[in-house]
């Protein structure tokens, strides 16, 4: 039988003014379920602060990508608290 799992996978960039933020989230249909990942990587050389959460009932992947963005934003308005 042939698996109907969808995934679906979105990635985003954000240009800070000392590093590159990245954040990015994967949708699962059968489960209506979100992995999220956001990274800071300081321009300066440092080793990148990396994060991830997982999200139950997102019923859309458009909506996987807003939580991807509000964890990211939530989590640090400095990029150094992240």
């Amino acid at each position: 039988m042939k698996s109907t799992t969808k995934y679906s996978y979105l990635r985003y960039l954000m240009w800070q003014q000392d590093g590159l933020l990245t954040f990015d989230a994967t949708w699962r249909k059968d489960l209506k379920a979100a992995g999220l990942g956001w990274t800071f990587s300081p321009f300066s050389g440092d080793l990148p602060n990396r994060h991830s959460a997982l999200c139950n009932n997102v019923s859309l992947p458009l909506m996987a990508e807003a939580l991807a963005m509000r964890a990211t934003l939530d989590n640090g308005k400095d990029p150094h608290d992240l």
